[in-house]
């Protein structure tokens, strides 16, 4: 599997629409491999980043739900650099 980024920029008052989508679409539906999500729509910039492993861009766009093709969508192909965790502890 591969790693994908696939980047959605959208209007500020698309985003409670999108975030209750996401929510959705991710309690029904498990897409193989890992997804993970985070946004910038607290600094004011009106991005959805979506971290996906799959096997083709295709797949991973399938990844993710409807709502955000709706709107300004890119896919770049990445590789994790470094990863880092903490525990709780």
């Amino acid at each position: 599997m591969a790693l994908y980024m696939i980047t959605n920029q959208h209007q500020p008052e698309d985003c409670s629409g999108l975030s209750d989508e996401l929510v959705s679409y991710y309690e029904t539906k498990k897409p193989s491999g890992n997804v993970n999500v985070v946004c910038s729509c607290g600094s004011g910039e009106h991005r959805m980043f979506f971290l996906i492993e799959a096997p083709s861009p295709t797949d991973a766009l399938q990844a993710i739900p409807g709502g955000f093709l709706r709107t300004a969508v890119t896919v770049t192909p990445v590789d994790e650099a470094y990863k880092f965790a903490t525990s709780g502890a």
